[in-house]
C-alpha cells in the first residue's frame, strides 16, 4: 500500500472515531456538552422530545485569537426521528430502560480546515452532523447549511480595479468515506443566498468548495477586442472578394488557397467574437468550443498547404500543383479537422462520468442540468476545449503544422539563396506566406497563454496584444496581398477609382462648384499669361 493511501486509511480512520468517541459520552444531564479546541469545535446533544430541528451555531478561533461563528447547520425533525428507532448500541439500551425514555444523540463537528480530508480541492471549514445508531439519508426535508465565512456569492463578481473579473463558482459537497474524496451527491447550492447556503438530504461531513477564476473585464479592452477583431473580419473578406472578383487571379493555385484560408480564418474570427464567452449557455457554449476547434484545425492546415505550395513552385521547379491535387488538398485541410475534433468529442463522450449532478438548487436534490460531456469537454471560464482534448487534439497537430511550415520556409529561403533566377512572380507568394504563418502561430500562441493567466496585470497585457496581433493579421494578408502584389491591385484600385468619379458626376449641379477662371494678360506674341 503507498504512504498516500495508507495516509488516507489512516484519516478517514481518524474522522470516524471522533464520532465514535462522542458516542461514548455518559449520559447529559443537561442534555448538551460543548467542546473548544483550536482547530475543532463541538457539541454533544441528547433530545428527549425530538419535536423540532436542531441547529448548531459554533464558534471557533481564528488566525488572530478571536472567536467567530464560520458556519451554521439546522438538521430537520425527520433526521433526529430515525434515531428514535430501536437501536444496537449498548450505551442508549441502558439509558432507555433506566429512564424509560429513549434519548438520542446528536453529535456535530466543526474542524477549522480541511486538512483530515485528504484531497485535491481544499475547504475552509468542515462541519458535520451525525444521529447516534443510524445512518440518515434520503431525507424530504433537507439539512440546511450556512458558510458564514464566504460571503462571495456565486456567478460573476467585477473587482475594484475593473482590470478583470472573478467567477466564483461554488459546490456543496459531502465527503465519502467510500471513496475517500469529495462528493456531490444529495447536495446542492441554494441560488441566490448570501452567505451562501447549501441543502443535503443526508448526514454527514460537509464543505463548500470554491474556485475562482480571473476573466477579463475591463470595458475598454472588451471594446478594443471587437474592434480588432471585426478590422481583421472586414480585411479578410475584402481580401477573398479581391481575389474571387478577378478571373484571371482566382485560377491561379496560391490564390485559390489565400482566398479559402480568409473565409477560414474570418470564420474563427466571427466565432470568437460570438461564441467565446457564452459559458452559461451549455449548448450553444459546446457547439462553439466544437466550430472554434474545427476552424482553428483547419486554418492550420491551409498553411501547411500553402506553404507545400510554396515549395513546390520554390524548390521543386520542374513539379506543378496540378487541379486533382488542390482537390486532395482541400480533402485534407477539411477532412484532417472534421476527424480530430469528432475523434476528440467520440473520445471526450465515452470516458466522461455516468452522471454529473447540477450544484445548484432547483425543485428537488441534484436535478441533473448539468451535461456530463460539458464538465469533461469544457474549459471553466470561456467555451474552449480543455485537459488531454486540448493537448492532444489541439497543440500537438498545430505544433506538428507549425514544425512542417518552419521546415519549407527553411528549404525555400535555401533555395531562394541558391539559385537567382527564379521567377519574381513566384518569389513574390513568400512575404505572404511567411506573414499569414507569423501571425496566425503569435496569435493564437498568445491566446494559449491567456487562458494561463492568473494575475490580472498579466491578463490585461496578454489581452492588449492578442486584440492588436488580432487586428495585424487581417491587415497584413490585406496589405501584402491587395496593395503589394501590382496585378492585384490593377485589378480593383481602378475600378474603385472608376466608380469615386461616376459618383462625383452624379453629384447635383448646384452641389458642385463653378470652376474658376483666371485673367490672362496678352503678350506681343500672342501668346497669354495668367495673372
Amino acid at each position: 500500500m503507498s504512504n498516500r493511501s495508507t495516509g488516507v486509511v489512516n484519516q478517514s480512520a481518524f474522522i470516524e472515531s471522533l464520532t465514535s468517541l462522542a458516542y461514548r459520552v455518559p449520559a447529559l444531564s443537561n442534555q448538551t456538552l460543548d467542546v473548544l479546541t483550536p482547530t475543532v469545535a463541538a457539541r454533544v446533544q441528547d433530545i428527549t422530545e425530538p419535536n423540532t430541528s436542531v441547529t448548531y451555531q459554533p464558534e471557533i478561533y481564528n488566525a488572530s485569537g478571536q472567536l467567530f461563528s464560520p458556519a451554521f447547520i439546522e438538521v430537520p425533525q425527520e433526521a433526529v426521528l430515525r434515531g428514535q428507532s430501536p437501536s444496537n448500541d449498548e450505551q442508549s439500551a441502558v439509558q432507555s430502560r433506566t429512564t424509560g425514555i429513549q434519548v438520542v444523540r446528536v453529535v456535530f463537528l466543526l474542524h477549522n480546515s480541511s486538512i483530515l480530508f485528504l484531497s485535491n480541492e481544499t475547504s475552509s471549514v468542515v462541519i458535520s452532523a451525525n444521529v447516534e445508531g443510524t445512518r440518515v439519508e434520503g431525507l424530504t426535508n433537507y439539512v440546511n447549511t450556512t458558510y458564514n465565512n464566504e460571503p462571495s456569492r456565486a456567478g460573476f463578481s467585477q473587482n475594484d480595479s475593473s482590470v478583470s473579473a472573478q467567477f466564483v463558482n461554488q459546490t456543496c459537497v459531502f465527503w465519502n468515506f467510500t471513496i475517500d474524496d469529495w462528493s456531490t451527491e444529495g447536495c446542492c447550492l441554494v441560488p441566490d443566498t448570501d452567505p451562501p447556503q447549501c441543502r443535503c438530504n443526508h448526514l454527514t461531513n460537509f464543505a463548500l468548495l470554491v474556485s475562482i477564476y480571473d476573466v477579463s473585464a475591463h470595458v475598454s479592452l472588451r471594446i478594443v477586442t471587437y474592434v480588432c477583431a471585426s478590422l481583421s473580419i472586414i480585411s479578410l473578406l475584402a481580401t477573398a472578394g479581391i481575389l474571387l472578383a478577378s478571373s484571371e487571379i482566382r485560377k491561379r493555385i496560391p490564390m485559390k488557397v489565400l482566398i479559402i484560408l480568409c473565409v477560414v480564418l474570418a470564420i474563427v474570427y466571427l466565432i470568437f467574437m460570438v461564441g467565446i464567452d457564452n459559458r452559461m449557455n451549455e449548448p450553444g457554449c459546446i457547439a462553439s468550443a466544437i466550430l472554434l476547434h474545427y476552424f482553428l484545425l483547419s486554418a492550420w492546415c491551409w498553411m501547411a498547404v500553402y506553404a507545400n505550395v510554396l515549395y513546390m513552385a520554390l524548390v521543386k521547379v520542374f513539379a506543378t500543383f496540378q487541379e486533382h491535387t488542390f482537390k486532395q488538398a482541400c480533402l485534407f485541410a477539411f477532412g484532417v479537422p472534421a476527424l480530430i475534433v469528432a475523434l476528440n468529442a467520440g473520445i471526450t463522450d465515452a470516458t466522461k462520468p455516468a452522471s454529473v449532478a447540477s450544484s445548484v438548487c432547483e425543485e428537488g436534490i441534484n436535478r441533473a442540468t448539468s451535461s456530463p460531456f460539458a464538465e469533461a469537454f469544457l474549459a471553466e471560464n470561456m467555451c474552449w476545449i480543455k485537459g488531454y482534448s486540448l493537448y492532444f487534439s489541439f497543440l500537438l497537430p498545430v505544433g506538428v503544422i507549425l514544425l512542417y511550415n518552419i521546415v519549407v520556409f527553411v528549404l525555400v529561403i535555401k533555395s531562394i539563396t541558391a539559385r537567382r533566377t527564379l521567377l519574381q512572380s513566384k518569389v513574390k507568394h513568400l512575404p505572404i506566406a511567411m506573414t499569414t504563418g507569423a501571425t496566425l502561430g503569435l496569435v493564437w500562441i498568445l491566446a494559449f497563454f491567456m487562458m494561463l493567466a492568473n494575475d490580472p496585470v498579466y491578463l490585461t497585457i496578454m489581452s492588449w496584444i492578442f486584440s492588436i496581433a488580432s487586428a495585424t493579421q487581417g491587415i497584413l494578408i490585406f496589405s501584402l496581398t491587395c496593395l503589394r502584389k501590382g496585378d492585384v491591385r490593377n485589378s480593383w484600385i481602378p475600378v474603385l477609382c472608376e466608380f469615386v468619379q461616376s459618383c462625383n458626376r452624379s453629384q447635383p449641379a448646384h452641389n458642385k462648384e463653378p470652376r474658376r477662371t483666371l485673367p490672362t494678360l496678352q503678350t506681343s506674341d500672342g501668346s497669354a499669361l495668367p495673372m
